[in-house]
């Protein structure tokens, strides 16, 4: 097994509040063997506590969920009122999930429980990521060649940028906390701009005339940003250009800022949507694979038989959500291979046809060269479908929908105004739809999971995020555009694959069943006994654990060396990861099955396929026994295949 983290090699100041000497060097030692060191500093009661937070700067907060003379969401309070940026993050000695969620809705970064301690290093390169993000944001806007000042609904300057000091020819002071009204000449100008900003309309282009101190007026064009949450006004951004400009020279600033703050969102949602998953995974597992022996155990003339047929194809399909929740993580271990996407639409086509039905027309454009993308083998039909899904409900009336693929080079120019592309040879597959277009408030939240439009009356739910996610994933770029009257079109940019051998699936064993010894280690007992009964009906001998710890005494116990181990990535006291690197110091030969209700990414794990492999929950009797025989190799001919 190889195990591989993103080594970050930097030096970081925390402050630790009430956790004990151990906690602290547990902590430091999992962020060390990440190439992240601590610089600690603890604090034990409220007074050390703001002590610090008045006296010292800090990269991160770490604290307990209880401190003498506050409670930790109190601490988190003092945190937000002296540093409202400061990443804290909750290490709790429970792993509820209910803490966390109203931890992180009271404005915590993350929460981690002692018992998932390896979750930190993510939760804290999470953190720093956004903190640099946030300071490049910061710099981006001190230096934009546009006059930038943020106001509040009340109409109170809360920021202004170096440009915007300098048309003003003011000193920050002088402007921070003053009414929008003192910068202008004319007193309607402002009431204006606060009467559109807070019926949530933007300004796109007003003329006006700034006031300067020294009694001088300064002609320039006026257009806001407006910043929601919840659908609520949170702030807004006045942009300030000088009338003899060209207006272009916003557009590459604004445009950078939309997709930051997109990016940021998404990665919420992803963190959000992987913890739900994970539950949901262990559950529908056992719906699966009980559902399955009922179903086995059936005659087929048993009036029950269709009944438990419908369950398994409802926990099926619940199943198919569960996955596309962890693509929008974009942190799942995936196995890319290049894919043709032409190949991927024609072979689509007649099921695309009776999808879409009779009153749309299905036009494709194909370019005849064009290039193989790398894609996971999930995920070409996911792409195809959601677009096809998307334009279909987007002409109720019907209409026509275009898909295009072609081989486009993308230059430096463009690729600085679109995040995650790099200059070079991409592929990009259109869709435009012949539907009425869309407003440009619903295209900004597009991506978004569940996203209903402004009247309510239109809604995503999760296969844009899923396609979101996917495009992420292959380093490309997703924009969705609409010019009004003309329709909707998503254009997807993919980077071409490094070989053109298009790589074949694994082929499925001669044989499910086997005779060997099996090390089966998972921390949730109900999938623990369904995954021992399912092996056992396959003729394995299996050795149940409890945890990583149980399974280490058990093979101390065992004379016969184990042939594998199935484990749990996500355990108490110690991963599945660690459990394999410790058998393997008295086993090398030792072979690995990995299974995870948990986006696992292939930063943390690189499967070795000759010894490793990876099966994400939920999965089916079927799926864990081909794994085995692809790990194990040739099995016999007794037991039951499935």
């Amino acid at each position: 097994m190889v195990v591989r983290r993103v080594v970050m090699k930097t030096d970081i100041h925390v402050l630790y509040l009430n956790l004990s000497d151990d906690d602290v060097q547990g902590v430091c030692r999992v962020l060390s063997d990440a190439g992240i060191r601590c610089i600690p500093l603890r604090a034990s009661t409220r007074e050390e506590f703001v002590t610090a937070l008045e006296s010292t700067l800090f990269d991160l907060v770490f604290s307990d969920e209880r401190v003498p003379g506050l409670t930790g969401l109190e601490a988190l309070t003092l945190v937000r009122e002296r540093h409202p940026h400061l990443p804290f993050i909750f290490i709790t000695s429970s792993p509820s999930h209910e803490l966390a969620v109203e931890a992180m809705k009271s404005g915590a970064t993350d929460s981690v429980s002692k018992q998932n301690i390896h979750r930190l290093v993510p939760a804290v390169e999470r953190a720093l990521q956004r903190t640099r993000i946030r300071q490049e944001l910061s710099d981006l806007f001190e230096s934009a060649p546009v006059g930038m000042v943020w106001f509040n609904p009340a109409g109170l300057v809360s920021r202004v940028n170096q440009t915007g000091l300098h048309m003003l020819r003011t000193a920050r002071e002088a402007v921070i906390g003053k009414p929008l009204s003192d910068l202008f000449t004319e007193p309607g100008t402002a009431k204006e701009i606060l009467q559109k900003v807070r019926q949530q309309e933007n300004v796109t282009c007003a003329e006006a005339w700034l006031q300067c101190p020294d009694a001088t007026m300064r002609h320039v064009f006026v257009q806001t940003t407006l910043f929601c949450q919840d659908k609520q006004l949170v702030s807004a951004c006045c942009w300030i250009r000088d009338a003899a400009e060209p207006d272009e020279a916003s557009q590459p600033l604004k445009a950078r800022e939309t997709e930051v703050r997109q990016i940021q969102t998404m990665e919420a949602i992803g963190r959000f949507a992987g913890g739900i998953a994970h539950d949901f995974s262990n559950i529908l597992t056992e719906v699966l694979g009980y559902g399955r022996i009922v179903l086995d155990g059936l005659s087929g003339q048993s009036p029950l038989r269709d009944d438990v047929e419908k369950i398994i194809r409802a926990a099926e399909k619940a199943s198919r959500i569960t996955k596309q929740m962890m693509t929008l993580t974009r942190q799942q271990s995936v196995q890319t291979a290049p894919v043709d996407l032409n190949i991927v639409i024609q072979n689509l086509d007649k099921l695309l046809r009776r999808v879409l039905g009779d009153n749309i027309q299905l036009v494709t454009e194909l370019a005849s060269d064009l290039k193989p993308v790398p894609m996971d083998a999930s995920w070409p039909e996911q792409v195809i479908m959601n677009l096809v899904l998307n334009a279909r409900d987007m002409m109720p009336k019907g209409g026509t929908l275009t898909l295009e693929t072609s081989n486009v080079a993308l230059d430096a120019e463009f690729c600085r105004k679109h995040a995650g592309l790099s200059p070079g040879v991409h592929v990009l597959l259109s869709a435009q739809d012949s539907g009425l277009g869309t407003d440009p408030s619903v295209l900004e939240h597009m991506f978004e999971p569940f996203y209903l439009s402004r009247d309510g009356d239109q809604g995503n739910g999760l296969g844009l995020s899923t396609l979101y996610g996917i495009v992420q994933q292959c380093h490309g770029f997703i924009e969705a555009r609409s010019p009004r009257g003309k329709g909707t079109e998503i254009r997807l940019y993919l980077p071409i694959a490094q070989t053109a051998t298009v790589f074949a699936p694994a082929t499925k064993p001669a044989t499910l069943s086997g005779t060997e010894l099996i090390l089966l280690v998972e921390d949730e007992e109900a999938v623990l006994h369904l995954a021992a009964r399912q092996l056992r009906s396959l003729g394995y001998t299996v050795v149940e654990a409890r945890n990583g710890n149980h399974a280490l005494r058990l093979c101390k116990e065992y004379a016969q060396p184990f042939h594998l181990v199935v484990s749990d990535v996500v355990m108490p006291q110690m991963d599945g990861f660690e459990l394999v690197r410790q058998l393997r110091q008295a086993n090398p030969d030792l072979r690995a099955l990995f299974i995870s209700g948990f986006p696992i990414s292939r930063s943390e794990f690189i499967p070795d396929g000759k010894r490793d492999d990876l099966l994400m929950k939920p999965f089916t009797n079927s799926q864990l026994a081909q794994k085995l025989r692809q790990l194990l190799g040739p099995g016999v001919s007794r037991g039951r295949n499935l």
